[in-house]
């Protein structure tokens, strides 16, 4: 068998010439001269100063072959390694890094988002998508009720805000043209009226109208009188309408609202005042009446003052407590009995409503009296509503009150609701 060429094995100088591709002769050793050559690179010419450069080639070996004498340095350029320590470092020039160019060439320019990528972005951090985690996507759920609970909230609030504000400022207005009306008799006022709100107008006003009522009763027909009550924030209007639902979600101008406007309840006579004349407001209206839970604050208002469009009268505060909407949860007490069928049922009545009063008062109650009633809804159980009565000044009676005989009463009847909100026994139950 052949042997194969082992190419690590020292090559023939012709084999090295036919390898490189070098043509003709190459003088050999006796033409240069051997002695020459071997004094030019024995070891004592190869010492130069380190400063010193030096090109020659060294660490050639002295080869025989087919007659001729010559010197192999294929070891030199077949070693790497010795090839490397023939070239001085100093004569490769040094490659210097541009930081800034390659800086500028390698960090990539920032790319600018979509507007729709954005959007995205902005909706995915509080709106679940697929990727959450069932962690990640309650919270989202929890955050994202919170805030429409919020928003909802507010706006509620806003709006019954505005609303108010704009009832009050309704009556106000009304209220400074009565008050107006009132420094003017009957003609004088009817002229002024037509003269500045009523040109063309064809309403017609009810007979011997009291001229301060001329003007809102020209706003809305369906005013029957004016409450009020000197010395807290009680001077509105009063409203009738065909039901005790309809001014409950209305104002005075008959527009739509959250907190409606004081009505008088529908089954009453407006003009000529029944035994009960009973009116609804809503907390926005009515909250003031709150004054006559504590003996201190009924003895700063102890009367109040109706005027229906006809007649004007006054009241003596004698009861304030509490009722359940619903006669059901109130042992079957109804407050809103207008007329009496006769003297036992009208004390039977009055005695029930004395014993429910938060203070017992030293105005008395006949069975001749008219009783002015004013409800208001309350957070004190679920459809709890806080009732104060008054009864109308008698004739050649003083429309003062003796307050101080006022005192706080120590137990009086609840709802059976307020009882079982606050889980004890009715003391009254039978």
């Amino acid at each position: 068998m052949e042997k194969k060429e082992n190419r690590n094995e020292m090559l023939s100088f012709d084999k090295l010439r036919e390898e490189l591709g070098i043509e003709g002769e190459l003088p050999t050793l006796d033409d240069i001269g051997f002695e020459e050559i071997a004094e030019k690179y024995s070891p004592q010419s190869q010492k130069e100063p380190e400063n010193e450069k030096n090109n020659d080639v060294t660490d050639g070996k002295t080869v025989v072959e087919n007659g001729k004498t010559f010197i192999d340095i294929t070891s030199q350029y077949t070693d790497v390694t010795a090839f490397e320590n023939t070239v001085k470092k100093e004569e490769i020039p040094e490659i210097k890094k541009d930081t800034e160019f390659l800086n500028a060439s390698v960090v990539p320019k920032k790319r600018v988002k979509t507007f729709n990528e954005i959007f995205v972005s902005f909706f995915s951090s509080f709106i679940p998508v697929k990727s959450d985690s069932s962690k990640e996507k309650i919270r989202k759920i929890i955050f994202d009720v919170s805030v429409i609970t919020i928003v909802i909230c507010l706006f509620g609030f806003g709006k019954f805000f505005v609303e108010y504000q704009l009832n009050l400022a309704g009556a106000d207005r009304i209220n400074k043209k009565a008050i107006i009306a009132e420094k003017l008799n009957d003609n004088e006022y009817v002229s002024l009226w037509k003269k500045s709100f009523g040109k063309g107008s064809t309403i017609q006003f009810p007979k011997a109208i009291n001229p301060a009522y001329a003007y809102p009763y020209s706003v809305n027909q369906d005013l029957v009188g004016w409450l009020k009550i000197n010395g807290i924030d009680m001077d509105t209007q009063i409203v009738q309408g065909s039901d005790n639902t309809y001014y409950a979600e209305r104002d005075f101008h008959k527009k739509k609202n959250s907190i409606g406007c004081p009505y008088l309840d529908s089954k009453n006579n407006a003009k000529e005042l029944d035994d009960n004349t009973i009116i609804y407001a809503s907390q926005s209206y009515f909250s003031c009446l709150d004054v006559y839970k504590t003996v201190e604050g009924y003895k700063t208002v102890p009367t109040i003052e109706f005027g229906t469009l006809f007649e004007s009268y006054s009241f003596k505060v004698f009861a304030a407590f509490y009722v359940a909407g619903d006669t059901m949860y109130d042992d079957g007490f109804n407050y809103k009995v207008i007329d009496f069928t006769s003297d036992v049922k009208f004390n039977n009545y009055i005695n029930e409503i004395k014993l429910r009063s938060l203070i017992n008062t030293d105005v008395s109650v006949q069975t001749a009296d008219k009783i002015i009633t004013l409800v208001v809804p309350s957070n004190e159980f679920e459809g709890a509503q806080f009732v104060v009565m008054g009864r109308m000044v008698r004739d050649n009676e003083a429309a003062s009150v003796d307050v101080e005989s006022a005192i706080l009463n120590e137990s009086p009847k609840y709802p059976q609701a307020w009882y079982d909100k606050k889980g004890i026994d009715n003391p009254f139950s039978k």
